[in-house]
């Protein structure tokens, strides 16, 4: 933040996902999500580990973690009606309750870049409202739609 202050980001360990997924998200990012979190589902791209497929926390702290993914395509994935799941896991491993809206709002949009779609965008943001309502509870901002 630009007086200091630290922002947490609730991730133990990064999920345990081969390098050519993240290749494989550059190009397809919806069917590399649901290879990884419906192993057998999409013909020829089986990246789920071992024990099965990923859980939507696991493909949300994959997508924070991984340097290797465009962030262009991870705000295109998000951006989904269907990637609705991911996005929350994404957005409630964010601790806002530190800051301010407007440097909140700034670090979230550091994460990704926006979708060019309107209700794209309005899905992101409607989501991370929701998140930073929680967050600060007690506050002004209490509600998602204030």
């Amino acid at each position: 933040c630009i007086d200091g202050r630290s922002i947490v980001v609730d991730m133990p360990v990064s999920p345990p996902v081969p390098r050519r997924a993240a290749h494989n998200f550059n190009q397809k990012p919806v069917l590399t999500v649901r290879a990884l979190m419906e192993p057998g589902s999409v013909s020829g791209a089986d990246f789920a580990p071992a024990g099965g497929g990923l859980s939507a926390d696991e493909v949300a702290r994959w997508l924070l973690t991984c340097k290797r993914l465009s962030t262009n395509r991870i705000g295109d994935y998000l951006g989904r009606p269907d990637a609705g799941p991911v996005l929350l896991a994404l957005v409630a491993r964010l601790d806002l309750r530190s800051l301010p809206l407007d440097e909140a709002l700034r670090f979230f949009l550091s994460l990704f870049r926006l979708p060019g779609e309107a209700q794209q965008i309005a899905r992101v943001i409607e989501t991370f409202a929701a998140r930073y309502a929680a967050c600060h509870a007690a506050g002004a901002l209490s509600r998602a739609d204030t």
